[in-house]
């Protein structure tokens, strides 16, 4: 292979890798809580990590939080859009990565 090719494809594995570290998820420390209702020590699940990152402090273990649904009213419409949970990180690096390994390749010609 061309020895600027190979330096591309390094140079979008390395890019891809950074994306991959920067975008991994925070987990609270300990992986137990104590339910906010029935004061039962369970384990966190999604739902209650995305709470966690949230700032909520007040988690509830999965059969107190299907009971509060439950009598929950239920919403006259449905959301239309799905809101986003990423920035335009990933986009900046790839747009920065890609000229700095044609760069790169064009340097080491």
């Amino acid at each position: 292979m061309d020895k600027n090719i190979v330096l591309l494809i390094a140079g979008v594995v390395a890019v891809l890798l950074l994306k991959l570290v920067l975008e991994r998820q925070r987990r609270p420390r300990n992986p137990l809580f104590s339910c906010g209702r029935c004061r039962k020590t369970t384990k966190h699940d999604e739902r209650t990590i995305g709470a966690w990152r949230a700032g909520k402090e007040k988690f509830f273990c999965g059969p107190c939080h299907r009971a509060w649904l439950a009598t929950r009213p239920k919403p006259i419409a449905a959301p239309t859009s799905r809101t986003s949970q990423g920035g335009c990180l990933g986009a900046v690096l790839l747009l920065a990565g890609v000229p700095a390994g044609l760069l790169l390749a064009w340097l080491c010609r």
